[in-house]
């Protein structure tokens, strides 16, 4: 699709590699991992037996490590003027995930968890803006044969 105006192109829903204001080859891959992603940290919140491991993890650095993946994983594929809507969007997810897990009875919602959450929102962002957000188009450029639009 080209924009009316600069006949730059332009793919729909904003999917940009932010480090190179170049479209991405694959957004369809990227966006359906992270909704893979997304997918699955919904279901691991709220599922009332979550798998464990004999490795200890801090329960707030993990809501830490989560949303922190989340947010650059989206910040890697959308323009940096999207990263507002990325954290409102994950904000709200965490949010309703707690709201849910109070409901349920199985597990604990805690407040706690949602700043952890805020926390790795801002920390996955703050990465973007510094310098990570072209993840994509950097992985992208390794894979031979195929050329950007």
């Amino acid at each position: 699709v080209r924009a009316a105006a600069g006949g730059r192109r332009h793919r729909p829903g904003g999917a940009l590699s932010a480090g190179q204001r170049r479209p991405l080859r694959f957004p369809w891959l990227w966006l359906s991992l992270g909704w893979l992603l997304v997918a699955g940290t919904v279901y691991f919140s709220l599922v009332p037996s979550p798998p464990t491991t004999d490795v200890v993890i801090n329960d707030k650095l993990l809501h830490f490590a989560i949303y922190c993946v989340l947010a650059g994983w989206f910040a890697g594929i959308y323009q940096r003027s999207r990263y507002p809507h990325i954290a409102l969007a994950l904000l709200v997810l965490g949010a309703v995930i707690e709201l849910l897990q109070k409901a349920g009875g199985a597990r604990l919602g805690e407040w706690l968890d949602l700043a952890a959450n805020v926390a790795g929102i801002g920390t996955g962002l703050g990465l973007a803006l510094i310098g990570f957000a072209g993840w994509c188009g950097w992985l992208e450029r390794l894979v031979p044969g195929a050329r950007h639009a």
